[in-house]
């Protein structure tokens, strides 16, 4: 069977979402035929943020001496190739503080998880043992301290020290449950000797973020509010949902699930702004040959290595790895698959055919903050998403507290979609009940959209209601 035509035998499947781990049921694809179909109406062009087409313009370090986790982040963002001129600044230049020690833990989880740096894994673990202790409150502490653990236990191929970094792990997982259980999948994903049922724990974890992302919808304010802007793609991790659901492909043709292995795969490549992702070639490799690279996964050795967890003795990934073609500025990929702001655009590589249909989603009564999942979709039965939206569009190049701005948070999505004739539906879930939407014109009819590659359709101006489904 051809690609196409696996999608469209997954299509039928109600039971089959495309978004891996979502609740989404495929319902939704009636609306095709369960409407009369209107004419295509043409909605404003737009031109589309800078950083959708062309590579950014890389800000300068800000050598914070008070604050020296922007330090941290701008080297993972931006350059990894200046971790070393980061690391011996952290120790000389900065006085030493709480914050330099949760700086000095974070740098040293992105030199052992990106660049292998087993001489940097003891400092990293110390400074995380200080920084909580000063910051309890930060979630995201003992989960990289578990990480470094982790990879120094693998490095030893000690099995006990192994299963003592999972468990520091689950623990923290509970803590911030939509962020800290990608440290179990991670490094469960990654590894060569997982058990089956360290396979279906990796799973159950991918799926309690997404359960846990929903549940932030409901927040309003404080810390969780910050929490629900921040698990989208955003300025910190401009890749994270494309990344995460690559990730899952990986975890189901571990486990032998072509079906799922393919719906991710193809959701990655497609999903937000995936057509400047480094890694979506990559991606669509993996989508338009499953069977092989199912079979790479299960060769002994590996032939095949897991996104996301390309740390030394990853699987599929035995001597170190790193890729020549991002000059440095990228390391292995363990951590940059999500938070690299490094573009094809700054390649010189070829993008995808891909335009945008711009939405505002309605105000939901009782939810403080709706992210639905935005589908492009053809006229037709059984039809394929062109390209999926999931969360607010945050430009990547937002200030660095971007989360604290209510005005970039206002309902809005950028659909990504081939040129074509599209129309957009929403779905999402809320307390387990199912809300759904689309773009509609007079009596209910479908509004299409002619989508031109590089440019953006606007429908903002007529926001999409969600209703509840029975």
């Amino acid at each position: 069977m051809t690609l196409e035509g696996d999608l469209r035998s997954m299509s039928r499947v109600r039971s089959a979402p495309y978004i891996s781990g979502m609740r989404i049921q495929l319902s939704i694809l009636s609306l095709c035929s369960a409407l009369l179909v209107s004419g295509c109406w043409q909605a404003p062009q737009v031109t589309p943020p800078a950083s959708f087409t062309q590579a950014e313009e890389v800000p300068a370090r800000p050598f914070n001496t008070a604050y020296p986790m922007a330090d941290v982040r701008w080297v993972l963002n931006y350059d990894l190739g200046q971790f070393d001129a980061l690391w011996s600044w952290l120790q000389t230049s900065v006085p030493a503080s709480a914050e330099r020690a949760r700086a000095l833990g974070a740098a040293g989880l992105i030199g052992s998880a990106e660049l292998d740096r087993e001489d940097v894994r003891a400092a990293g673990i110390a400074a995380f043992d200080e920084a909580i202790a000063a910051f309890p409150e930060d979630a995201r502490l003992p989960l990289w301290r578990g990480y470094i653990r982790y990879q120094q236990a693998s490095a030893a191929n000690d099995a006990v020290a192994i299963e003592a970094a999972l468990a520091e792990m689950r623990v923290s997982s509970k803590e911030y449950p939509s962020f800290t259980p990608f440290g179990i999948t991670l490094a469960i994903g990654g590894s060569a000797h997982a058990t089956a049922a360290q396979l279906e724990e990796a799973r159950l974890a991918f799926a309690n973020v997404v359960n846990s992302t929903y549940a932030l919808q409901l927040a309003s304010s404080g810390v969780d509010a910050q929490r629900a802007r921040r698990t989208w793609d955003s300025p910190i991790a401009p890749y994270n949902l494309p990344a995460m659901q690559a990730m899952i492909g990986d975890l189901a043709a571990r486990m032998g699930d072509r079906a799922i292995a393919q719906r991710s795969y193809y959701t990655a490549t497609r999903l937000n702004n995936a057509a400047r992702w480094p890694w979506r070639a990559e991606v669509q490799r993996r989508l338009e040959n499953v069977d092989e690279v199912m079979a790479g996964f299960a060769a002994q050795p590996a032939t095949e290595y897991a996104l996301g967890s390309r740390q030394l003795g990853a699987i599929g990934v035995p001597t170190q790895i790193t890729e020549p073609r991002f000059k440095g500025r990228i390391g292995n990929g363990s951590c940059t698959v999500c938070h690299t702001h490094v573009s094809s655009f700054d390649l010189g590589e070829p993008t995808a055919s891909v335009g945008w249909i711009k939405v505002k989603v309605a105000p939901l009564s009782g939810v403080a903050n709706p992210q639905p999942i935005a589908f492009a979709l053809p006229d037709g039965k059984d039809a394929i998403p062109s390209g999926f939206a999931i969360g607010p569009t945050v430009d990547v190049t937002a200030p660095a507290d971007f989360d604290l701005h209510d005005e970039l948070f206002d309902g809005t999505q950028l659909v990504p979609a081939e040129p074509g004739r599209w129309f957009v539906a929403l779905q999402t879930t809320v307390n387990e009940q199912p809300y759904q939407g689309y773009s509609s014109k007079e009596l209910g009819l479908q509004r299409f959209f002619e989508v031109k590659a590089g440019e953006v359709t606007d429908f903002s101006e007529s926001p999409i209601s969600l209703t509840l489904q029975k």
